[in-house]
């Protein structure tokens, strides 16, 4: 009986400080969705809007997507990952895959004739799998084919406006995988939108508007550190190397990225557009995606629906006599590498990031997140590392509180049965209903409603 009284104690103890935390996680998750679409220009996030209003239509595709990507895998399984990358590639040109996967097999001088606008790296994947690989050409073709039909049918139902709004985020899957994946938040957006779509569109606007400048503070912050400190430099560039010895990326990156190297005019004047996920420029979309329907590669540990060469995540490049050139943050295909393999050899640069983390918490309760990819690693890092430090503090404190709680269970004990053989429960249970109506759940509940009502309207 000691026992259970001492577990529930425990219990009563961290209870308060659970809840919390998870109303936190919430109201966090609503601010990131809000901060990742203001990012993007106005007339994605316009479009946005207009789908954030149909989020059973949401649903049903994420369903098609996952059972279509599913059958994409199951068809190239037993091929070799070098064959897979090759598919995986040909697969952003669905122009290409339909020419050449929907009729008769081309002779020499067709082919040339249909590759002649590809890029090389493109032509030459062709040439490697056609027409060996024909058939695989038709299933991916079909499989294409069956998806669109079927969003179609989801969606025709819809206004046309809805409509175009739909098909314009399924060409940057991107956006569409966002919403998805967050579909709970999602909704309360559109619920929103639909009460006052002005109000909606304006605090937008104003968001996007904090966000540019935040990411030119930011830019400016990091450019300035990075010159000022010869020895993060140092462990920029050797980072940078042990990055490009494990990246795996697709064969036109790869051999995009030995081109650059092999040319020193070209690293010279090479300035990449940095991919930080949900914030990125216009340009960014004149690369072809990996289909949503078929997805990124699985294989991937970051979500990259638009392949860059290696340089393209540090955020960097080498100019003249060696020099960094910083043009964005690291991307999160960047980030999430270096938070899992290099944290003790860079110790200028790791620091750099926790200063980061701590200049930018702070905005978290602005609802002013500045949501790229390399904000989220280095926030979920040290965050994780906080609490693991205040979960260790805690768990001390409680033991002790524990520990000294001991004797007044045995008092309660004591007074309730006087021979101290049982446990003396009107006592108890007195204890335990003050404790549950002024802890954890009052306060749990209060946090739901407070969240809902935070994620109906965008502040």
């Amino acid at each position: 009986m000691k026992t259970f009284a001492t577990l529930l104690m425990a219990t009563l103890l961290t209870q308060s400080a659970f809840s919390q935390n998870l109303q936190d996680s919430i109201k966090q998750d609503e601010q990131e969705i809000i901060s990742a679409i203001a990012a993007y220009p106005a007339d994605m996030r316009n479009t946005i809007l207009t789908v954030s209003q149909y989020t059973q239509k949401l649903i049903k595709l994420e369903r098609l997507q996952s059972r279509s990507s599913q059958s994409f895998q199951d068809m190239i399984a037993n091929k070799s990952q070098a064959n897979q990358e090759k598919l995986y590639e040909l697969s952003r040109y669905p122009a290409l895959i339909k020419e050449l996967g929907s009729s008769s097999l081309k002779s020499s001088n067709e082919l040339k004739s249909i590759l002649a606008s590809y890029p090389e790296g493109i032509q030459k994947i062709v040439r490697e799998v056609y027409p060996s690989q024909a058939s695989e050409l038709t299933k991916m073709n079909t499989l294409l084919e069956k998806s669109d039909e079927s969003m179609q049918a989801v969606i025709q139902s819809l206004p046309e406006d809805a409509q175009l709004a739909f098909k314009k985020v399924l060409a940057q899957p991107d956006v569409l995988n966002l919403l998805t994946d967050r579909i709970d938040n999602v909704v309360s957006l559109g619920e929103a939108y639909k009460e006052n779509p002005e109000e909606v569109r304006r605090d937008l606007d104003n968001l996007s508007v904090k966000l540019t400048e935040q990411n030119e503070k930011d830019l400016a912050d990091y450019k300035s550190k990075v010159e000022s400190d010869p020895q993060m430099q140092e462990e920029m560039k050797k980072s940078a190397q042990k990055f490009q010895d494990s990246y795996s990326a697709n064969t036109e990156a790869n051999e995009s990225s030995n081109q650059l190297q092999n040319s020193s005019t070209s690293v010279n004047q090479a300035k990449p557009i940095i991919n930080n996920n949900y914030y990125v420029s216009p340009d960014y979309y004149n690369i072809n995606p990996y289909p949503y329907w078929f997805g990124y590669p699985y294989w991937y540990t970051q979500p990259i629906w638009y392949p860059r060469p290696w340089y393209y995540h540090t955020g960097f490049y080498f100019g003249a006599e060696g020099k960094l050139v910083i043009v964005g943050m690291p991307s999160g295909y960047y980030s999430g590498w270096f938070f899992r393999n290099s944290l003790n050899a860079y110790p200028h640069y790791y620091g750099f990031c926790r200063n980061y983390y701590k200049a930018h918490n702070t905005l978290v309760t602005q609802n002013v997140t500045v949501y790229r990819s390399f904000n989220n690693h280095v926030n979920n890092h040290f965050t994780h590392i906080n609490n693991f430090n205040s979960n260790r503090l805690n768990n001390h404190r409680t033991q002790n509180d524990v520990r000294q709680n001991k004797n007044v269970i045995k008092n309660i004990n004591h007074v309730g049965i006087p021979n101290g053989n049982s446990f003396n429960r009107d006592h108890f249970n007195n204890f335990h209903a003050q404790q549950f109506h002024q802890q954890s759940w009052g306060g749990h509940r209060a946090g739901f409603g407070t969240v809902r009502g935070g994620g109906g309207r965008i502040r």
